[in-house]
């Protein structure tokens, strides 16, 4: 079963998964560990959970900018002393656009609460912590430091015509302008009382994702072709070309749906 699946899905991604299971395992002791030292309590009354995984075994991509909030970097500071205390010479790189964060609101008539991403959070903090009701994309975007491609798709997630969480001052779902105001929109109402507002990744981003892992796939199988080969070579001696691949294709069975 393990050949088969070494052929079906790559030899390295094997491997990697192997990698994955042992992160995900350390990761729970990790975090038992960080919140026997810091109770909830003791960072600000704030859940906080992490997940360290190792660099190289996982589909990730590069590490995205932003200038979080005060309370989510303390959050930073603490685990990574926490963490340099227990691996002295590794260190931590934060990748901001796989978190999430469940906030509580307090400042409509109802009491509502909202999933984001970490970059959601970000722009939801500005309003907070100034009290202003309106900021244009241009100060939300130099606040921030968030990259136009997912400040834009934070912002039409919240902005969206079945949310209104935030108010867009054009109606169409296009950035043209620095200068236009995106409003917290003070008389929120909805039904739901738990809303998921993180963005959906789009058909187009999930397939360029996964072609690196095809492209693993495909090198792996070519390794396994090219040995069956030579094996039936090597007893053959001599073989018409027709005959070849159908025996092939009669030995690597594992590759069949």
């Amino acid at each position: 079963m393990l050949q088969k699946f070494k052929v079906e899905c790559g030899l390295n991604i094997v491997n990697n998964m192997t990698t994955m299971f042992k992160d995900m395992e350390n990761s729970k002791i990790m975090q038992n560990e960080f919140k026997a030292k810091y109770p909830t309590a003791t960072l600000g009354g704030v859940e906080f959970q992490s997940e360290v995984l190792t660099t190289g075994n996982w589909p990730v991509e590069s590490a995205i900018p932003c200038e979080i909030p005060s309370g989510l970097s303390m959050l930073k500071i603490r685990f990574e002393e926490f963490y340099r205390n227990k691996h002295s010479n590794r260190q931590l790189k934060w990748l901001y656009q796989h978190g999430y964060v469940e906030l509580h609101s307090k400042c409509f008539k109802k009491g509502y609460q909202f999933v984001v991403n970490v970059f959601q959070t970000t722009i939801l903090d500005m309003y907070n912590k100034t009290g202003d009701d309106e900021f244009t994309y241009g100060q939300i975007k130099e606040k921030t430091q968030i990259p136009e491609k997912q400040l834009n798709a934070a912002l039409l997630s919240m902005a969206n015509p079945k949310v209104k969480l935030l108010i867009k001052q054009n109606k169409n779902p296009k950035f043209e302008s620095d200068a236009e105001k995106f409003t917290i929109n003070t008389n929120f109402a909805n039904q739901a009382i738990r809303m998921t507002l993180i963005p959906v990744q789009s058909m187009k981003e999930k397939i360029k994702t996964g072609e690196p892992q095809v492209a693993e796939v495909a090198k792996e199988r070519k390794f396994v072709i090219d040995a069956k080969i030579v094996q039936i070579m090597k007893t053959k001696k001599e073989y018409k070309h027709a005959n070849l691949i159908s025996d092939v294709i009669q030995m690597i069975t594992m590759f069949r749906t």
